[in-house]
């Protein structure tokens, strides 16, 4: 995969977090993203969900609504994020707080997932 290539995916990612759209999806839930958006924003998850989750000091599995699980970060202990792809990609570009995320695993590996740095 070409540098160029990785950067580009980011800069969707980081534009995608910046979307005002996306952001108010999370704030204000007045109505649901189309589904092609969603679905665009489930491809690039799976696709860089590695990068997005490369600082993470525990490891790392996405689980969506429909019960796809994606390796962001292998590691141990472990920590299981479910959610919405819009969601998950929001909190791996570092806006965990502000996510409707359902976080699972052992309380020290929640704690140093929250604490992390994450982002692009």
């Amino acid at each position: 995969m070409a540098v160029a290539e990785l950067g580009d995916d980011c800069a969707i990612a980081q534009r995608a977090a910046d979307d005002t759209e996306v952001v108010g999806y999370v704030e204000r839930r007045v109505e649901p993203l189309p589904v092609d958006r969603v679905e665009a924003v489930r491809i690039l998850l799976v696709r860089r969900a590695g990068v997005l989750f490369r600082r993470s000091p525990v490891g790392v599995t996405l689980v969506d609504p429909e019960g796809r699980h994606v390796v962001a970060r292998k590691g141990t202990p472990s920590v299981s994020l479910t959610g919405d792809p819009v969601e998950l990609l929001l909190f791996g570009v570092g806006r965990g707080a502000r996510t409707r995320v359902e976080v699972q695993g052992p309380a020290a590996a929640v704690a140093l997932l929250r604490e992390a740095r994450l982002g692009i």
